[in-house]
């Protein structure tokens, strides 16, 4: 890989690049922690459709109350 300065320093797309991949190496882990791992997404949908239910009930509710009137 190429992108080094004249100084022998690494350009800043360079240096930044290896500063992520650095990182992503060493965080695996993170990903858990972030909610991205099989028990994070599965408590995310549980957490989305708990409140797509409730909306879709308000909404419901509100069809039924303007019939009403």
């Amino acid at each position: 890989m190429s992108g080094g300065s004249k100084s022998g320093r690494p350009s800043f797309e360079e240096y930044w690049r290896r500063q992520f991949e650095s990182f992503a190496t060493s965080r695996e882990d993170d990903a858990g922690i972030a909610g991205w791992s099989q028990n994070g997404l599965e408590a995310r949908m549980r957490h989305f459709v708990r409140h797509w239910q409730s909306a879709r009930s308000e909404e419901h509710t509100s069809e039924l109350q303007s019939l009403r009137h």
